[in-house]
């Protein structure tokens, strides 16, 4: 903090430029130009005049940035040499050219002017304002590109003096002039190659990236859940009619219970068919969930139900 404050001083001190020491009392400072713009990279001027109703003796004048009765110079740190006085100073014109300015030469500058015989100092403001094309942006997905989802495209400069503002560009949306978009409830339709414009007074820059919108991937291993349940019954029901005796068109098994003996009589045909209605059960069901659709409850009812399995106990003792 005291080395920022030491800087000020040295800053205001340098665009005290030179102390006009006049007999006079009578003195104004002025800046024609309050506010500066200037590029990056370029020279800014800071215009800055005083008057008095005393003439001017060159041999009053201490010109330099800073210089001190002793004649000692001194800059503020970074302006070392890159300040020089181009006006007539004699006629009271005491600007400043600052060389290859910065984005950290931003900000108020003081001129301030002194009499010899009067202490109080008279003093004029100029802001300086460094203007910096944009840099190019960084085109980013924030969220799920999934089916059903809201995701925001964003798109931001690390660059830029004033700040950049920003345009989307798609072939499916709207063109929408703002940093971020939120799209909603995305589909298929929704991708798509999407361009980001970055501009303020200096230039333009842009990103584009390409959105792809996919099936949630949650489901799918929900799918394949499925299908290996459905295998591994196939291989147990194989087992049980493996092991059971089996008659011409059917499969018996042999259980008991608490009233006796009983024999589970379960069909082969009827075992096939409820296999094959369950498939293809599974296979509409994955279809509709690729195209991206949330089936209603009357879609539902118009699909092959999942079969029930069906089996005839019979008492034979």
């Amino acid at each position: 903090e005291e080395g920022k404050e030491m800087l000020l001083f040295l800053l205001s001190a340098a665009f005290i430029l030179f102390l006009v020491l006049v007999s006079a009392h009578a003195l104004t400072v002025e800046a024609p130009e309050r506010q500066i713009q200037v590029a990056r990279g370029r020279n800014a001027t800071l215009r800055c005049n005083f008057k008095t109703n005393s003439a001017v003796d060159r041999g009053d004048l201490v010109d330099a940035v800073t210089r001190y009765f002793d004649g000692l110079l001194q800059y503020g740190e970074g302006y070392d040499h890159r300040l020089q006085f181009n006006g007539d100073v004699a006629g009271g014109d005491i600007s400043v050219t600052m060389g290859a300015v910065t984005m950290e030469d931003n900000g108020t500058y003081v001129c301030s002017v002194r009499l010899r015989a009067d202490p109080p100092r008279q003093a004029a403001l100029v802001d300086l304002f460094v203007l910096v094309a944009p840099s190019k942006p960084e085109c980013n997905i924030l969220g799920t590109p999934e089916y059903g989802q809201t995701i925001n495209l964003t798109c931001a400069s690390q660059e830029g003096s004033p700040a950049p503002k920003y345009t989307w560009k798609s072939f499916n949306v709207q063109n929408e002039p703002r940093q971020q978009i939120t799209l909603k409830n995305i589909s298929a339709d929704t991708s798509g190659f999407y361009i980001c414009t970055s501009t303020n007074i200096v230039g333009t820059e842009f990103c584009n990236m390409t959105v792809s919108i996919v099936p949630p991937s949650m489901n799918i291993a929900l799918y394949a859940g499925i299908i290996g349940g459905v295998v591994a019954a196939i291989v147990v029901i194989g087992i049980i009619a493996y092991f059971c005796c089996c008659r011409e068109n059917s499969v018996q098994c042999p259980i008991h219970n608490l009233s006796g003996r009983q024999e589970l009589i379960i069909p082969a045909s009827l075992l096939l068919e409820q296999l094959h209605s369950f498939s293809v059960y599974l296979y509409q069901l994955f279809q509709e969930r690729h195209r991206g659709n949330v089936l209603p409850d009357e879609v539902h009812n118009t699909m092959i139900k999942p079969p029930r399995l069906i089996l005839d106990v019979l008492e034979l003792y």
